[in-house]
């Protein structure tokens, strides 16, 4: 298994998913990736391999928003990210311990954890996890803006051009999260963060996605990055997936 460990501020640390029918979630995510959820008081853990890849709660009139993916971003101090929320038009919807769960400057639903010192551990590679974090941002400017004074991300540009904006906290293999112009390509959905999965075999997983009562918002294609395809879940909520490996 091939795995990154950072302190980066800003960077991916964690996953929740936010539903109104965690069963059917439970269901839904159990078949597509062989996750195992385990009941821990009020949410969820979802486990693969015996480790767990991310988090489940019952979706509450708290967020004021369809289901969906919830990314929880590094920050050294809770309090301090707190008020630059503020500060960035934003706003701070609960505190939960030392996580945070923020409306960014352009409506979309993130997380701030303090995680005490502890490194990250960003998976990549592997079937089953994530693999991937990607805010599409209807205006990547304001985007860039607000996780530079919020997050102190230090974005490092990929692709500045007409139909192609694309920033990177880090560069080449040491990036560990993404910023995508998407003004062009998000149709109904707001600015969001996206999650991308990997699985074995990208086209046994969008059939499957599909049997499940998901949809594909594209089919699987190839990229420089893997063959990968876009889709949302049998409540609408979107996720991403990417092949890991030659299929099986």
């Amino acid at each position: 298994m091939t795995s990154t460990v950072t302190n980066t501020p800003g960077a991916p640390v964690w996953i929740d998913l936010l539903v109104a029918d965690p069963a059917a979630a439970i269901e839904f995510y159990g078949t597509l990736f062989g996750w195992t959820a385990e009941p821990m008081s009020s949410f969820w853990s979802f486990t693969s391999g015996g480790r767990s890849v991310a988090g489940l709660a019952e979706n509450s009139a708290l967020t004021r928003r369809p289901d969906g993916w919830l990314v929880y971003l590094l920050t050294p101090d809770v309090d301090s990210t707190s008020l630059a929320v503020h500060s960035n038009g934003g706003d701070v919807y609960g505190r939960f311990g030392e996580m945070i769960t923020v409306r960014d400057s352009q409506d979309a639903l993130v997380g701030a954890w303090n995680s005490n010192g502890h490194a990250a551990v960003l998976y990549s590679e592997e079937s089953g996890a994530p693999v991937w974090h990607e805010l599409h941002a209807a205006d990547y400017d304001a985007a860039l803006e607000f996780y530079a004074n919020v997050f102190e991300w230090e974005p490092q540009t990929m692709g500045d051009e007409p139909g192609f904006r694309y920033s990177t906290l880090g560069s080449g293999q040491d990036a560990i999260a993404g910023l995508f112009d998407a003004k062009n390509d998000l149709g109904d959905l707001p600015t969001h963060w996206k999650v991308y999965f990997g699985v074995d075999d990208a086209d046994a997983a969008a059939t499957l996605i599909a049997r499940l009562g998901g949809t594909m918002i594209t089919e699987p294609s190839d990229t420089p990055f893997g063959r990968m395809a876009h889709a949302r879940d049998y409540s609408g909520a979107p996720f991403s997936i990417i092949q890991t490996s030659s299929p099986k």
